[in-house]
């Protein structure tokens, strides 16, 4: 099966940012809405979207200033999940901010993600403190975010 890796820019397809936004995710990871996804692509933050067989099954946001940047979100399918494809968008991502001289790119990852932490950790991601309380769950409850940084 064939997997891409794109960005999107400017006018995008309302199909695919209807296809993006009904992504399955874990009930605490909350999808972003076809209408956010259209501003990231009129706006100055990037949207990478990877499909696989000719259908998306994730994406990644992530803005920069100057030499930092933020990774906003990553959500792949959780049918998808375990076959690589967060670091594909990760990769890609990461190799389009080293292209606009960004040096550092820092990011907030759910405290019980270890699957998550793990894979930046692979990509030379380093924990730099946390944020308590920081993600709502639906069920009323706060997560802890662990912040990470890395340097291109």
């Amino acid at each position: 099966m064939t997997t891409s890796v794109y960005a999107c820019e400017g006018a995008t397809s309302t199909q695919l940012l209807e296809q993006l936004a009904t992504l399955a995710c874990h009930e605490d990871e909350p999808a972003w809405s076809a209408k956010q996804l259209a501003a990231v692509c009129s706006g100055s933050e990037r949207l990478m979207v990877i499909e696989q067989g000719g259908h998306a099954v994730g994406y990644m946001v992530a803005a920069h200033v100057l030499d930092q940047a933020d990774i906003h979100t990553v959500l792949v399918d959780v049918n998808q999940r375990g076959k690589g494809l967060a670091k594909l968008l990760l990769q890609s991502m990461m190799q389009w901010l080293r292209e606009q001289g960004v040096e550092q790119i820092f990011l907030e990852v759910r405290q019980g993600n270890l699957a998550a932490q793990a894979l930046y950790a692979k990509q030379g991601f380093e924990v730099t403190g946390s944020r308590n309380n920081y993600y709502a769950n639906k069920d009323g409850s706060k997560e802890n975010a662990i912040m990470m940084m890395a340097s291109l």
